[in-house]
């Protein structure tokens, strides 16, 4: 308002002072006196040039005025959008909110029902004194528990005895499997000193029984009645060693083996293997009945164990020790 007062009266100042200059024109005009015209038209050249400066200083007021307002106005604008951002997120965590406390309210609605059921159960435990009850509970389950331990334990030894039965039936079946070979195909015409590479060559065409003969051949051993194996000494023949001689001589050929010496070791190990075969049905039929009935309170019983077979020495035709190209495991 100051302003604007002060350049309402710079205006009338300029008027008057306008007004004066053209009075004095006049008046000089009127007694064409030069010097006066001169100073008169001097004058108004100052005059319009210090309304013009006025204006232009003015118009620069105002045009710096403008540029504040609008930055301003844009500052304003970026507040009034930030709030906006700001207003939009409250409603979002509003919401967000609402939802979460209907749900809860929901849910705790839903277990209203189960809350007062526990507290009426709890009621009437506490009315009824079955500390008696809860005592035999207890107890039933800690033997329960107990029950439930000796049985995983139990299940946890006879797995390591089948997977130790599993061992052995492989490795007495391998034996079986060299037995046949040799019973199938007999070394014929070889010499005393047994080679190395034809030894193997012999053993890796010996035919193997198929897993159908296999299955059938254990069935039977089963079916069987386990009979005390034969106490048959294996007759070892001593390795024969020849000096070069001097003169050429003919070469003697080796006996050949004796067919009842390889089915009498054919039927130890087949009476070995319906034996292993045997005790672990027998232990499984144990174990099932055993997992039967796991309620009923029965003193822990060591597993029976296995009888344990010396390990057999298997020769070859050659009275060579079979270890040496087929080893066990």
């Amino acid at each position: 308002m100051k302003e604007r007062l002060e350049r309402n009266e710079a205006g009338i100042d300029s008027l008057r002072s306008r007004m004066d200059a053209d009075a004095r024109f006049r008046r000089a005009m009127s007694g064409y006196d030069p010097r006066d015209v001169q100073a008169y038209v001097e004058n108004v050249k100052r005059i319009l040039a210090q309304q013009t400066k006025a204006a232009k200083q003015e118009q620069e007021d105002l045009l710096a005025q403008l540029d504040s307002a609008r930055s301003e106005i844009q500052a304003r604008n970026c507040a009034i959008k930030k709030l906006k951002e700001l207003l939009y997120e409250r409603d979002a965590q509003l919401s967000t909110a609402s939802t979460r406390i209907n749900t809860l309210l929901q849910s705790v609605k839903a277990h209203g029902a189960e809350r007062d059921e526990l507290e009426r159960l709890r009621e009437e435990v506490a009315n009824s004194g079955s500390s008696e009850r809860l005592r035999a509970l207890e107890k039933e389950t800690q033997q329960l528990r107990a029950a439930v331990a000796q049985a995983s334990n139990l299940v946890n030894t006879w797995r390591a005895e089948r997977e130790r039965l599993i061992e052995e039936s492989d490795r007495l079946r391998e034996e079986v499997y060299y037995l046949r070979s040799v019973t199938v195909k007999p070394a014929e015409n070889q010499d005393s000193s047994y080679d190395f590479e034809q030894s193997s060559a012999v053993f890796e065409q010996a035919a193997r029984p198929t897993r159908s003969e296999v299955i059938t051949a254990e069935n039977r051993f089963v079916q069987q009645p386990a009979q005390p194996p034969l106490q048959q000494p294996i007759q070892q023949q001593p390795q024969q060693t020849y000096q070069q001689p001097v003169q050429p001589q003919p070469v003697q050929q080796p006996a050949q083996p004796d067919a009842s010496q390889q089915q009498r070791e054919f039927a130890q190990v087949a009476d070995k293997l319906a034996t292993l075969f045997a005790e672990a049905y027998q232990m499984i039929s144990q174990y099932k009945s055993g997992v039967s009935t796991p309620q009923q309170e029965q003193p822990r019983q060591q597993p029976e164990q296995p009888r344990q077979q010396p390990p057999m020495q298997i020769l070859r035709p050659d009275a060579v020790n079979a270890e040496i190209f087929y080893p066990r495991r």
